[in-house]
């Protein structure tokens, strides 16, 4: 396993579901107001991101990485993705984290623990791919077996509708009730953002 300084930790107050949907509306809006660019200039706790340093090729499930912009050119932030599933004996499932804060729905969990560029991951936007598709990445961090556990409990619950555990109620958003909620057009870009990924696992 490569020796990653771990990034810091942050700190978390819950709040409900429902109360949530305000505060991540209000971070949409300024986030379509003031898009980002050239995310390459962007630092990470106080280190220049890598955007130079060589790619760590060896992946393996359980891993958070660093897409290179090479993969993602549409996107106009860092992608970061956790592998947090063995599919088959060729694929992977990865799931992207979300540029919020805040859970926009009930299938998007909450890591509390966790630097805020890595506190909320997307389980209903995963794709399936192979290891080697993953190979121009960079490795961030590492989730624990508690984190792959309750990703893969979300992630079902996203793709079979199957009850959230009631622990799990406080770590997801709110459910989309309505056709004009903003969510909606925000699952229509970020399903964007691991397009290319998406197609390359098909083989």
């Amino acid at each position: 396993m490569p020796n990653k300084t771990p990034l810091p930790k942050i700190r978390w107050i819950p709040t409900s579901n429902e109360s949530v949907r305000e505060p991540w509306n209000r971070g949409r809006r300024l986030d379509m107001a003031m898009p980002m660019s050239d995310w390459a200039n962007v630092s990470l706790s106080g280190r220049r991101l890598p955007g130079v340093c060589p790619f760590d090729r060896n992946v393996s499930v359980g891993e958070v990485r660093l897409l290179s912009p090479k993969i993602t050119p549409h996107i106009e932030r860092p992608v970061y993705i956790a592998v947090f599933r063995q599919w088959d004996e060729r694929h992977v499932l990865i799931a992207p984290f979300s540029p919020y804060l805040i859970p926009a729905t009930t299938t998007e969990l909450l890591f509390a623990h966790r630097h805020a560029t890595l506190r909320v991951l997307c389980l209903w936007n995963v794709v399936t791919v192979r290891p080697k598709d993953l190979a121009r990445s960079w490795y961030i961090d590492r989730l624990s077996d508690d984190d792959l556990s309750d990703g893969w409990h979300v992630f079902r619950h996203a793709i079979t509708g199957s009850s959230l555990r009631e622990e799990m109620i406080a770590r997801v958003g709110a459910a989309i009730r309505h056709a004009s909620d903003l969510r909606i057009a925000y699952q229509e870009d970020e399903v964007k953002v691991l397009a290319n990924l998406s197609f390359a696992g098909m083989g």
